[in-house]
């Protein structure tokens, strides 16, 4: 939930938005957020959804290692945790 929340803010939305059922005319040009554990699948799925939907599909971690420059691993190494999820938030800001 912490994670849905931190999500919502970011996209400033409701986190009720994430987990509503909306008629089809409500959700035209509307993006979609995949969040789950690592290896869960989120990349695979998301790449299906978009092409099913004729849509482009970002993966955040893609986005982060343009923002900073460096490969994730890289980044966590040098930077650590605190320093990704900054870059995370400015890769987020950006597509958005």
């Amino acid at each position: 939930m912490l994670l849905l929340r931190k999500l919502a803010r970011a996209m400033e939305v409701a986190v009720d938005s994430f987990v509503r059922e909306a008629p089809d005319h409500e959700t035209s040009g509307r993006r979609i957020a995949l969040i789950g554990l690592r290896g869960a699948g989120k990349s695979s799925l998301g790449a299906k959804l978009a092409a099913a939907q004729g849509v482009p599909f970002i993966e955040l971690d893609a986005e982060v290692e343009r923002e900073a420059g460096a490969k994730l691993g890289e980044v966590f190494a040098m930077y650590g945790q605190e320093a990704y999820r900054r870059f995370e938030r400015r890769a987020l800001e950006r597509v958005l």
